[in-house]
């Protein structure tokens, strides 16, 4: 009786050993200050509607989140990622966010609102 529990638990801590060596060895990166991840879902998820640009979660492609500094795990065979500076306006500046992404601007508007595309 004793001998299929510890060949279970024994069994368990082999894969949770093999488990924990694959999440910290192939799947851990870490992301430096003043820096983001930008992410692509490579295999699994629903292709991307005519017109959308980013993926939500769920969808194969550019991810619309991305993630800030700090350690980070991701499954390479699922998932890739590029690190890129992030863009920092310093006081006095302006910056000016162009939005590919939403409804067209009413005729006459020039300054977009969330949700749609412009300036």
């Amino acid at each position: 009786m004793k001998m299929p529990f510890r060949t279970a638990f024994i069994g368990l801590v082999i894969i949770g050993g093999i488990w924990s060596i694959w999440m910290w060895g192939f799947c851990r990166f870490y992301v430096s200050t003043n820096h983001m991840a930008i992410v692509t879902a490579k295999m699994f998820g629903d292709p991307l509607p005519p017109g959308q640009i980013l993926a939500k979660k769920g969808q194969k492609g550019i991810q619309e989140d991305v993630l800030g500094e700090g350690r980070h795990f991701l499954n390479p065979i699922f998932y890739e990622y590029e690190i890129v500076p992030v863009i920092i306006i310093p006081p006095g500046k302006v910056g000016v966010v162009t939005s590919k992404l939403g409804s067209e601007l009413p005729e006459g508007e020039f300054i977009a609102r969330v949700g749609q595309k412009g300036i």
